[in-house]
């Protein structure tokens, strides 16, 4: 048996374009390195400090990425004119990466 067609990111449980179709997303950071006493504590919630400010929205905003995809997609099927959504955020997400990574803590 086939699978049923979907048309709608939400009929899938996608994200649509205001967000998840399941609420906020949420991410889990994982910190590697520094130790267990004295600097190496504190560098460790520097990190995650850090990595909770500049990758949590990155995240978020690569999350919007597959709606965008479909969307693309069904307005091809449907014959329409494409439009600059997909290859706009792409860019926009190369730079907000760009930022991060000069922005990233050393060590």
């Amino acid at each position: 048996m086939a699978p049923a067609a979907v048309s709608r990111p939400s009929e899938a449980g996608l994200p649509g374009p205001a967000g998840s179709a399941a609420g906020p997303i949420e991410c889990e950071i994982l910190v590697v390195g520094g130790g267990s006493t004295g600097a190496g504590v504190a560098r460790d919630a520097d990190r995650r400090a850090w990595a909770e400010r500049h990758l949590a929205p990155l995240v978020a905003r690569w999350a919007h990425v597959a709606p965008l995809l479909m969307q693309a997609r069904l307005g091809v099927e449907a014959a329409r004119a494409p439009s600059s959504s997909v290859p706009d955020a792409l860019l926009e997400i190369a730079d907000r990466e760009a930022a991060v990574s000069a922005s990233a803590p050393s060590g």
